[in-house]
This record gives C-alpha cells, sequence and structure tokens, in this order.
C-alpha cells in the first residue's frame, strides 16, 4: 500500500507515531511526503519535541528550522528551550529562546524556562528569569508557577511570597488588558 501526499492526515500520525518511538530518519522521510503544510508542520512538531525529549537539541532545533509556520516553530522552540533546562543547559535555553519570533512568543518561552527552572530547584534563577519577562500577563503566569512549584516543594513562605509578586505584578496590567 502506498500513500500519496494527498493523504496528510494519515501520513502525518504515522510521522507522529514514528517520532514517538524514536524512529526520526523514517519520521523526517514520511513527513517529507505531506503536501498539508499544517499537518506537515505538527509532524514536524512531534519529531523535534521527540528530538528535544531525548536529549538531542542539535536535531531538535534543526528540525524546527524547517517548521515554515512561524506560531508552530515557536511553541516547539519554547518546548526545546524547555528540555534544555531540564536536562540542565540553562544558558542553552536561553539561546533557543533568543532565537524566537515574534517577540510575544519569547516572553511566554521565558516564562516556560522560568517554570523549568523552579521544576528543577532553581527557584532563585526562576525568579530572576521572571523579573526578564517584558510582558506582564506572561510574567503574572510564570510568578505563579514557579509559586505553585514552590508550594509543591514544601515552602510555604517562598510560595507566599512569590505569589504576592504575581499579585502585584498583576495589579500593574491595565484594566484594557484583563
Amino acid at each position: 500500500v502506498s500513500l500519496k501526499g494527498s493523504d496528510w492526515l494519515r501520513l502525518e500520525k504515522i510521522a507522529e507515531a514514528q517520532a514517538t518511538v524514536g524512529d526520526i530518519r523514517e519520521a523526517l522521510q514520511t513527513t517529507a511526503t505531506i503536501s498539508d503544510q499544517g499537518a506537515q508542520a505538527s509532524a514536524l512538531r512531534a519529531i523535534a519535541e521527540a528530538q528535544a525529549k531525548a536529549s538531542d537539541t542539535k536535531g531538535a532545533l534543526k528540525t524546527a528550522g524547517m517548521i515554515l509556520d512561524q506560531d508552530v516553530k515557536a511553541s516547539v522552540l519554547n518546548s526545546i528551550a524547555e528540555a534544555q533546562v531540564t536536562a540542565g543547559d540553562v544558558e542553552g535555553a536561553f539561546q533557543t529562546a533568543a532565537t524566537i519570533t515574534p517577540q510575544n512568543a519569547k516572553v511566554w518561552a521565558l516564562g516556560a524556562i522560568a517554570e523549568a527552572q523552579a521544576r528543577t530547584g532553581d527557584t532563585k534563577g526562576a525568579l530572576q528569569t521572571a523579573t526578564t519577562i517584558s510582558d506582564q500577563w506572561a510574567k503574572v503566569f510564570a510568578l505563579s508557577a514557579i509559586a505553585e512549584t514552590q508550594a509543591k516543594a514544601g515552602d510555604r513562605a517562598g510560595a507566599a511570597g512569590t505569589f504576592r509578586l504575581a499579585v502585584q505584578t498583576a495589579a500593574t496590567i491595565p484594566d484594557a488588558e484583563q
């Protein structure tokens, strides 16, 4: 049985499954046959995320570079940055986030980095990262995620302080943006 590029939904699901089981080469070959740009972007997302989870940052970044849809690419780069922090490569995560366009997507990646830092026990680094987020909404989400992580780790006093900072930050957002 041979599938054509017009069978994009089936091909997309096959490529995603191939990526999930670690058969990246086959997944990329399958993806190359997909005629629908959205389905191709979705399959490339799955491949890049599988590569990032397997600590193949170089491969993940290369795959992300193949994605034409800028929103999907920004989301994938965000996921790669999170995986880098989890693997202990915070500097690499910041380098990955710096490549994200548009700017509004980059601030959400910084929030994801801060959250991942908190999950890995680097609360101080997470809070420092959160202070660099220029978008107040993204900063509130990052601070809230950090506070939740602190609370789950048993640092109730730290969580309370971080939640206070999140509330203070939220109070600076104009009503029109809420």
